[in-house]
């Protein structure tokens, strides 16, 4: 699938979205990822794995070394970042030195970095809401959430109570209640564009303490005034602190259409698998962060698209012959051991506007289960057998 255009480095904790997106827009992804899965292999030219280290982040040295080496093979590329390095910038800048980084630079992850004095500042710059945030430990626990710094993927969330135990690199968070969102963005330092907005997955709502990403959908049904005020914040926020290129913002929704942001993500995020017109997000990322004129316009699409995203609940081997059904991306090689709690495989589902998307992703997920019972029953020993599949329930609309 990978294009034989211009070649591109692109370092994440699961490098598919980006080298698909890559790929579609006419360039060659040379990837380094913790998974280096079939999907990605498919997208990319090059595909180097290296297993992360601590809470999600690369071991500097063989980063470092792998990036070298593929420069003394392909020559120099433009590099660009997916999840795994928001909380590293002192690695971010051993890379610059290096390399010509499209995207935002070690200095604006240092920025963000501490994120009470990120939402301090915010709420100095700019008429939108802020949640308090705080490094001190609240008084009175219920209705706080602790969050640690640089973190992904939501696993690092959860709910203060009296007896939780407090990590150092850990800040504090009012909880606001309503519905979960995101917002992808294109900025420029001056200015941001929407590319479009998503809605959070609660696949398993009874587990009401887990805060781990399960999925997003987009709508046609988003207000357009949602729109123009994600777009606002979005802005204002690119323009607090200097991010360039594609980035996501995470908020929430309450009332009607009013939004209190909760996370910034300074890098391509994960809902960029559900733009269909993920070609010209990457080709305008590419073209202002070299320096040109911000061009993107968002697309309208009569389509919704979503995905669920399905952990390991225990370790499973996958089988040699195994072929994945048409709905799955994210698929790991034959032989890999997927770890309990580890993402196992990604569910995609496409509908016409007027239908549902809980129908839509219902379906690919009862295929899918059935597809499992059928690879436990005729392959798998039952000591590794797949049990991921749980009782359903979704929140969304």
């Amino acid at each position: 699938m990978f294009s034989t255009g211009k070649r591109v480095l692109i370092i994440a904790r699961s490098g598919r979205i980006l080298s698909e997106a890559a790929a579609s827009g006419g360039w060659s992804p040379w990837v380094v990822d913790q998974f280096a899965d079939l999907d990605t292999k498919l997208a990319a030219e090059t595909v180097v794995r290296l297993n992360t280290v601590g809470d999600g982040g690369f071991n500097e040295s063989e980063l470092l070394a792998t990036l070298s080496e593929f420069v003394v093979r392909g020559g120099a590329m433009p590099l660009v970042l997916g999840s795994g390095l928001e909380s590293a910038p002192e690695l971010v800048l051993a890379i610059e030195r290096h390399h010509s980084l499209y995207g935002c630079n070690s200095s604006v992850l240092q920025s963000l970095v501490d994120r009470p004095a990120v939402f301090e500042q915010l709420r100095n710059f700019s008429e939108f809401q802020f949640p308090v945030t705080q490094h001190s430990r609240p008084e009175h626990a219920p209705g706080w959430l602790c969050k640690r710094i640089g973190g992904a993927g939501g696993e690092h969330v959860r709910v203060v109570s009296s007896s939780t135990d407090i990590r150092r690199d850990e800040y504090f968070q009012r909880h606001i209640p309503g519905v979960s969102m995101s917002a992808l963005l294109i900025a420029d330092r001056s200015t941001a564009r929407i590319c479009g907005l998503t809605e959070h997955l609660r696949w398993h709502p009874s587990k009401a303490k887990s805060f781990r990403y399960e999925g997003a959908y987009r709508s046609t049904l988003f207000a357009p005034s949602l729109f123009a005020k994600a777009e606002a914040l979005g802005g204002d926020v690119a323009v607090a602190f200097g991010i360039v290129g594609c980035f996501g913002i995470d908020f929430i929704m309450y009332c009607t259409d009013e939004i209190v942001l909760v996370d910034v993500n300074p890098r391509p995020t994960a809902t960029l698998d559900l733009y269909p017109d993920k070609r010209e997000i990457f080709n305008t990322h590419m073209a202002v962060c070299a320096g040109a004129e911000l061009l993107y316009t968002r697309s309208c699409r009569t389509e919704m698209y979503g995905h669920l995203v399905l952990y390991a609940e225990v370790p499973w081997q996958i089988p040699e012959g195994i072929e994945w059904p048409v709905y799955i991306a994210d698929r790991p090689e034959p032989g890999t051991l997927v770890g309990c709690g580890s993402p196992l495989c990604t569910l995609r589902a496409i509908c016409k506007k007027g239908a549902s998307m809980f129908d839509a992703l219902s379906d690919i997920y009862d295929k899918f289960r059935t597809f499992v019972s059928f690879y436990n029953r005729a392959v798998l020993p039952p000591t590794i057998a797949l049990q991921t599949m749980g009782s359903r329930s979704y929140d969304g609309t």
